[in-house]
């Protein structure tokens, strides 16, 4: 039986939510990077998208550089065949904690990878409830050794005894694992 996927305040830019697609056995992923130049400064969106009979998965990760300012939001939306459609944005989010490069690498804690994740499909596991893109090949930009790089979105529970979820993006491979906690969600 599928699991209700419970990802909230899932930042990163993660995105829209879309309607159920028809009748594909076979997931089909898509994914893009869209840069714009604007009087104020830059914005480098990424958009992947995921579709299959379980689960549609839209997650947007968007990057504005200004003169002034760096931030990042996202917005990921998921809708599952059983559980219906959940929406989850991230905020504002500083530059240096998460951004999007012009090279499309995702760069977590200042962290770079130098890995054009927008080339790389979401991947969605509904039995894990685990939303990752990777793995990827890199280099560690602080060993020059060769890494295998992923990205994953989950919500674990919190482990307080509570009835509740804590979302986190996590990256594993390189010298560094950073994370980011994507807020508590409770019944």
């Amino acid at each position: 039986m599928l699991r209700r996927m419970r990802l909230r305040e899932i930042g990163v830019g993660l995105v829209a939510l879309a309607a159920l697609t028809a009748c594909s056995e076979d997931p089909k992923a898509t994914s893009d990077l869209v840069v714009t130049e604007r009087d104020a400064g830059t914005d480098f969106r990424a958009l992947w998208t995921y579709r299959s009979f379980d689960v549609d998965v839209d997650l947007t990760l968007v990057t504005r550089v200004t003169d002034d300012d760096c931030s990042t939001t996202s917005h990921l939306a998921v809708n599952d065949a059983l559980s219906g459609a959940d929406s989850h944005d991230l905020g504002a989010t500083p530059c240096t904690t998460l951004r999007l490069g012009e090279d499309g690498d995702i760069v977590l804690d200042d962290s770079p990878t130098g890995i054009d994740w927008t080339a790389i499909d979401l991947a969605v596991n509904t039995d894990t409830e685990v939303i990752s893109l990777g793995p990827a090949s890199g280099t560690d930009p602080d060993t020059g050794e060769a890494v295998t790089y992923t990205f994953t979105i989950s919500a674990p529970p919190c482990g307080d005894g509570t009835d509740c979820d804590c979302g986190v993006l996590r990256r594993s491979g390189g010298a560094t694992a950073p994370s980011l906690g994507l807020g508590r969600v409770c019944d």
